[in-house]
């Protein structure tokens, strides 16, 4: 059982995994990881942030309807990496806020996909905190924010 983690120290992590994902999104095919959870995020000793397993990340391609291979962890994997859809920035972003949810409450979601009344699971998350990672999880991509500029922008202003 992991411990539930205030919410400063859970921003500021949330700070260099934006910038990780900034950087794999800018590539040139963008690479989506796919795989955000807990389990592949490591603090070293010197507090810096990385991410391990890229094993089912891919490179986004804008023509493809959707993904070739379903794969995701259950729970924090949005509802396209199903074969809904293609996975795209927006698909990170998800599972992003997937993680930041369960490092605040120690939980997933009851209600399979999405996050509904966040500030129900640990009323110390902030207003602010608890609406953004519900709109970063919204069912459908397009509720979700575009890019980790902006999910980064309304998180910290």
């Amino acid at each position: 059982m992991m411990p539930l983690f205030p919410e400063e120290q859970v921003l500021d992590w949330t700070r260099h995994l934006c910038d990780i994902l900034e950087h794999l999104h800018s590539q040139n095919p963008p690479v989506i990881y796919r795989d955000m959870k807990p389990g592949n995020i490591i603090l070293t000793r010197n507090e810096h942030i990385k991410l391990i397993d890229f094993s089912i990340s891919r490179f986004f391609h804008p023509k493809h309807a959707q993904d070739t291979q379903l794969l995701g962890t259950p729970g924090f994997a949005p509802p396209e990496q199903y074969g809904t859809a293609q996975t795209d920035e927006r698909s990170d972003i998800y599972s992003l806020a997937i993680t930041l949810f369960m490092l605040l409450t120690n939980t997933l979601s009851e209600n399979g996909f999405g996050l509904k009344n966040v500030r129900s699971y640990n009323s110390a998350i902030s207003s602010r905190v608890a609406r953004v990672l519900e709109k970063a999880a919204s069912l459908s991509p397009e509720d979700r924010y575009d890019d980790v500029t902006a999910f980064r922008r309304a998180l910290f202003g």
